[in-house]
């Protein structure tokens, strides 16, 4: 297994923090299960998205 190059060759890092309310309302709803994203595809440049 190997890792990909780094894209950051900067001496800082990037401020991309982004605050949640609780009360915000969830992006999916599966079941009983309500779940928000944390990194959507379009803020991770197309990398992934987690929730």
């Amino acid at each position: 297994m190997s890792y990909p190059d780094s894209r950051c060759l900067a001496d800082g890092g990037e401020v991309s923090a982004v605050l949640q309310p609780a009360t915000r309302q969830p992006d999916r709803t599966v079941g009983a299960a309500a779940v928000h994203y944390l990194a959507t595809s379009a803020s991770t440049r197309g990398e992934f998205g987690l929730y």
